[in-house]
C-alpha cells in the first residue's frame, strides 16, 4: 500500500480504538491501553523516521510542517509515558486519557488536512509505494513503549530505535509474567 493510505488507515484505527479503552474496565482496560499505546508509538517512531524526512524534503515548507507534527507527537509521548504509570481505573487516568484521545484526533487530522494531501500531490505513486514498505519496517522494528527522553529523529530512531524496541519486548515479557 502506498503510505497515505497506510498512515490514513492507522488514523481511523486509532479513532475506533480510543473509546473501546474506556469502555473497558480492569485487565481488559490495561490490555486493550497497552495495545493502542504500542501502536501509537510505533506509528511516531515511523513518522520520525520516514515521513518527517520526507516531508522536509518535499514541500517548501516542510521543516516547519514536520516541527510542528513533531512538537506535538512529544506531547503526546509524555502523556503516554504519564498513562503507562498510572493505574487504568483512576480518574486522573481517565482525564489524562480524553485529553490524548483529542490531542490525536486534532493532530491526525492537521496530519492529513496540511500535510499528507500536499506530500501525495508531490511524489510519484511508485515513490510512495516505495515509502509504505519503508514504513512497514520501520513501524515492525519501532519500539512499543514511550521514550520521551530520546529525540524525536529519524537518526536517532535508526540508531538506537532496535535497542529500545528490543528492551521494550523485554518489558512486555515481564509484565505479561507478573500477571
Amino acid at each position: 500500500m502506498a503510505l497515505i493510505d497506510l498512515i490514513k488507515a492507522d488514523h481511523e484505527d486509532f479513532k475506533m480504538r480510543f473509546p473501546l479503552v474506556l469502555d473497558a474496565t480492569g485487565d481488559e482496560r490495561k490490555q486493550r491501553f497497552d495495545s493502542l499505546m504500542h501502536d501509537l508509538v510505533r506509528h511516531e517512531v515511523a513518522e520520525e523516521e520516514i515521513v518527517w524526512p520526507e516531508v522536509r524534503k518535499a514541500l517548501a515548507d516542510g521543516d516547519a510542517l514536520a516541527d510542528e507534527r513533531i512538537a506535538e507527537e512529544s506531547k503526546a509521548e509524555e502523556s503516554l509515558k504519564k498513562l503507562d504509570d498510572l493505574d487504568v481505573m483512576s480518574a486522573e487516568f481517565e482525564d489524562i486519557f480524553a485529553t490524548l484521545q483529542m490531542a490525536v484526533v486534532k493532530h491526525a487530522e492537521a496530519e492529513e488536512q496540511k500535510v499528507l494531501t500536499r506530500l501525495a500531490a508531490q511524489e510519484l505513486p511508485e515513490d510512495l509505494e516505495t515509502l509504505g514498505e519503508w514504513w512497514e519496517r520501520a513501524k515492525a522494528m519501532a519500539p512499543t513503549f514511550p521514550h520521551p527522553q530520546t529525540p524525536n529523529t529519524a537518526t536517532a530512531n535508526i540508531v538506537g530505535g532496535p535497542i529500545l524496541s528490543l528492551v521494550d519486548h523485554l518489558r512486555e515479557k515481564v509484565r505479561s509474567a507478573q500477571h
